[in-house]
């Protein structure tokens, strides 16, 4: 536009007044627009931004991008581990379905050890289903996720991310989709991860980011996750492919696996602290 009053001015169609004053006409009318684009965003998609930027300020705050995988059966030593590395960690990622004595009571305790060292609860519930039955899952049930959960994740399927939506973007939770998983032999990878970001794409009120093992996309509103991040490869016998700590680029927080609980040469401590002092350079 601005060329065009160039050219106009050039040939003596308009005089210079007017060249000026259209040229500030069209830099409030742009100014305006632009505004009006991004109240449209923060309107609709608010609680999913605030949901990454809290985590993001954690993340800088901390000086730490790690989530810990808690995978035990015991809520007690659910509760230990979430006191011990509270204040190390950004998220702590839990299977409360898993756990053999679940009660309301462990869940208020969870949050309230949540709020005091300032760290995100990750359920890892990997929903997939038809979104009626996601919504029931989410919401209802024993466990009622969704009323103190942070953060889920989900496969790409059909229907999850509305039945997710419809619950959590009420409350300002977040859904992470699975779009790359370690285990050999895994399906989650090619035409299903391309589909796994469109799927975040269309729906990027209710999803911020992905479970990963590489950057999937540029768009600056999604995080990347990688799981099951060891200090040495192997470990996981249903997963022999997990990711080692050197493994890996361009995502945005790991989560380290806790290892087997009878485990005698790797405290829960001790594994966190060390990927802490010694990659955490790498990965932020």
């Amino acid at each position: 536009m601005s060329q065009l009053l160039r050219v106009l001015q050039a040939a003596e169609r308009i005089d210079a007044q007017t060249s000026q004053s259209f040229k500030q006409r069209l830099v409030v009318f742009s100014l305006v627009s632009h505004f009006l684009f991004l109240l449209h965003l923060f309107l609709l998609s608010a609680d999913i931004y605030l949901l990454a930027s809290k985590l993001l300020k954690i993340m800088e705050e901390k000086q730490s991008n790690l989530c810990v995988s808690a995978d035990v059966t015991n809520s007690e030593e659910l509760l230990q581990l979430a006191e011990s590395l509270g204040p190390k960690i950004c998220m702590l990622k839990t299977h409360a379905d898993i756990l053999e004595d679940y009660t309301s009571a462990f869940i208020q305790n969870m949050q309230a050890l949540a709020e005091k060292h300032n760290f995100l609860i990750f359920e890892d519930h990997k929903f997939a289903d038809i979104g009626n039955t996601v919504k029931r899952q989410y919401d209802g049930g024993l466990y009622q996720i969704s009323s103190w959960s942070h953060i889920v994740n989900a496969h790409a399927v059909p229907g999850v991310v509305k039945g997710l939506s419809a619950v959590g973007k009420p409350l300002g939770r977040g859904c992470l989709l699975i779009a790359q998983m370690s285990c050999q032999g895994t399906l989650a990878a090619g035409e299903y991860t391309k589909a796994a970001v469109q799927m975040a794409e269309e729906h990027s009120d209710s999803v911020m980011g992905f479970i990963c093992g590489s950057k999937l996309t540029e768009r600056p509103e999604f995080i990347h996750m990688t799981p099951g991040v060891q200090m040495q490869a192997g470990g996981k016998s249903d997963c022999t492919h997990g990711y080692t700590v050197h493994a890996f680029s361009g995502t945005s927080f790991v989560v380290v696996t806790r290892g087997a609980p009878s485990s005698t040469d790797c405290t829960p401590e001790g594994e966190a602290c060390t990927v802490s002092d010694q990659e955490i350079q790498r990965f932020v």
